[in-house]
């Protein structure tokens, strides 16, 4: 859909964004059509089958159930630990669209994420936080020309924690 959406928007070059499940999304899309993307910036992406830990609790429901209860009691427990922003995104996303995405996630892809992120010959930075770790990813991907900003005095929603020091992340990496 996002490529149809590119093509029907007629966008010639961009830079694409992608955090978490997005940032596995957005290295898909990297891989599809390279030649229209000028830089692929991803934070705490998914670079590997299996998903993070609420892709994993959202498919631990069935479409169905999830959809009638479990994606409203999932927002319930991120706003009850203390983020209420990821909360209220999250309450507005489909339900059945975020399902099918985490199942697709924790299913994986082949060649992984991490194989196909080493293999663009594109401009690429990866953000990641302190609770990143995958230091061998990383290192694999520094060492195909990935750039690592570490943000260390932030967690995976650090877009709330320190969007300041995202923010300049990201400017670096599109300026750069």
């Amino acid at each position: 859909m996002l490529a149809e959406l590119i093509e029907h928007l007629s966008l010639e070059r961009f830079v694409l964004f992608g955090h978490s499940m997005g940032g596995s999304i957005a290295i898909g899309l990297a891989n599809q059509m390279p030649a229209r993307i000028a830089g692929l910036i991803l934070v705490d992406p998914n670079l590997h089958g299996g998903g993070g830990i609420l892709s994993r609790r959202v498919v631990a429901y069935t479409e169905r159930s999830y959809a009638l209860h479990g994606h409203v009691e999932l927002a319930t427990e991120l706003a009850a630990q203390g983020h209420p922003a990821w909360a209220e995104t999250w309450r507005r996303a489909n339900a059945v669209a975020l399902h099918r995405s985490a199942a697709s996630l924790v299913k994986g892809t082949s060649p992984s994420w991490r194989d196909t992120l080493a293999a663009l010959h594109l401009q690429r930075t990866l953000i990641i936080s302190r609770d990143y770790g995958r230091e061998d990813d990383v290192a694999l991907l520094a060492r195909s020309g990935v750039r690592v900003n570490p943000i260390l005095d932030a967690g995976h929603f650090m877009n709330l924690e320190q969007p300041l020091a995202l923010a300049n992340a990201i400017r670096l990496a599109v300026t750069s």
